[in-house]
């Protein structure tokens, strides 16, 4: 319900993806590009939703997400 940290993983994902964290407003905050798999990390910063997409999208900081 409100934007918080949170560790994430890309266990068992087999391919590179994006992680596109967005704020209360589904706007974009932050775009970790080219994630590994096998991989644990804590994000950067805080966010409500975090999208988890392959790599080789058009997303830009700013661009509002509707979903």
């Amino acid at each position: 319900k409100k934007e918080k940290l949170i560790m994430l993983h890309t266990l068992f994902v087999f391919y590179k993806l994006d992680m596109i964290y967005l704020n209360n407003k589904k706007e974009v905050t932050k775009i970790r590009k080219n994630i590994l798999p096998f991989t644990f990390f804590i994000p950067p910063s805080k966010a409500k939703y975090i999208l988890e997409i392959k790599t080789k999208n058009n997303i830009k900081i700013k661009d509002k997400l509707d979903f």
